[in-house]
């Protein structure tokens, strides 16, 4: 019997078809094609910013097209950063420039009318400020994005201790969609009503009923913890002991030994994923108080003022473009500091809907691949081919770059 080669795969695991800037034929592609990159499970809450355009893709192709493609994407992330500062800075902006004015216009450019070391103890104590906030914005990024890969994780692993029963499996998939679906709504600084992205009717039927009730209410400010303390149940409700210890030998300590270990590494996924909901819920709360965000922004307003009347030894024209510049510079690094401090609402962040709905594609996807190398694997072996190295090699030469607009639909 004929191997299963004649659907064409992309190799595994893989990017999308759509997200490959130079896709090849599939029927020119060999087996010592390097693989296209990994795709980040960590979605960018703006994946404008990242995305190529046409005339990027052609440019890209010359020797300095890489670095273009860098230097735009730059720019652009840029623009993104010192979008926010005419909102909220525009205050200061004036009075700067009204500072600036009043230098010029009463003949003090060539004066020092502001003590040097008083000058330099503010430019000490703002880049120290500035400094430590920075840091611990990046730190708490970081946290956020070790926290929601712990909470994937924690799924599939769930999923994987039901795999002995493809019911179950189904049904705990779908329930876990929908309770990460509403840990990303719940998780938002602002939730606007309408904007709820788990949809009941995604759910088996024998679970909408306490879903409606344990999911979150956002105009009573209901949080969904009780959903996630319900998969708890869930997952007691789904365990087949039978289908469990189908594989175990005659011994009845070796069922209860599979019985219990079911148990035991559900009860500790399910805990590291009520800690890590838990976790996220930090992130609708200030991470500093407003005092400390004032004093900060009073003191960049403090040095920026007083930075015409320090200087002595500039014209005009160069004074005025020293003073946009270096407000534009200590501004701009606060409202970066700013957007960093909440990575679930600015594009810098995490699009934490985005990110769960693809986890849940993805595992959709790696099931279809392992039904069809199982598949494959059983037609081998009917013409007497044994598990091996090469014949795994074998396997992977059936998959080949894909066509762009092709995914993984015809899968065994």
């Amino acid at each position: 019997m004929p191997l299963m080669s004649s659907t064409v795969y992309s190799p595994v695991p893989t990017n999308c078809p759509q997200e490959r800037s130079n896709s090849k034929d599939s029927e020119g592609s060999k087996m010592g094609d390097p693989y296209p990159p990994r795709r980040t499970m960590l979605v960018a809450s703006d994946e404008r910013q990242y995305s190529t355009s046409s005339w990027l893709s052609k440019v890209e192709g010359f020797p300095c097209g890489a670095s273009i493609k860098e230097t735009y994407h730059g720019i652009c992330i840029v623009i993104s950063i010192f979008s926010d500062m005419p909102s909220r800075h525009m205050m200061h902006f004036l009075f700067v420039f009204i500072s600036y004015m009043l230098v010029v216009l009463t003949g003090a450019v060539q004066m020092q009318l502001v003590d040097t070391s008083f000058f330099r103890a503010v430019g000490l104590l703002l880049a120290v400020l500035l400094s430590l906030r920075a840091k611990n914005a990046v730190s708490r990024r970081q946290k956020l994005m070790a926290g929601v890969l712990d909470m994937m994780n924690c799924a599939k692993n769930l999923l994987y201790l039901v795999h002995f029963n493809p019911n179950s499996r189904a049904k705990l998939r779908g329930v876990l969609e929908f309770a990460f679906l509403e840990a990303a709504a719940w998780a938002l600084p602002v939730m606007e009503q309408g904007e709820d992205v788990a949809d009941l009717n995604d759910l088996p039927e024998e679970y909408r009923e306490v879903a409606f009730v344990l999911r979150a209410k956002y105009a009573a400010h209901i949080s969904p913890r009780p959903l996630f303390m319900w998969l708890r149940e869930l997952c007691d409700e789904l365990f087949d002991p039978a289908l469990a210890t189908k594989s175990a030998g005659p011994e009845k300590m070796d069922q209860i030994s599979i019985i219990r270990r079911f148990h035991r590494n559900a009860e500790e996924e399910l805990h590291t994923l009520f800690a890590k909901f838990d976790f996220l819920l930090m992130f609708r709360e200030n991470f500093v108080t407003d005092q400390f965000r004032w004093m900060l922004e009073t003191v960049i307003f403090i040095y920026v003022v007083l930075y015409p009347w320090c200087v002595c030894t500039e014209s005009n024209l160069v004074l005025g473009a020293t003073t946009v510049g270096m407000a534009c510079v200590f501004y701009g690094l606060n409202s970066l500091t700013e957007q960093l401090e909440d990575p679930v609402h600015h594009p810098q962040g995490v699009d934490l809907k985005k990110t769960f709905k693809r986890l849940f594609e993805e595992l959709d996807r790696d099931d279809k691949m392992r039904e069809y190398s199982r598949a494959w694997l059983n037609d081998a072996k009917k013409t007497g081919a044994r598990a091996t190295e090469d014949l795994h090699g074998k396997f992977e030469e059936n998959f080949q770059v894909p066509k762009r607009g092709q995914v993984y639909a015809d899968m065994v």
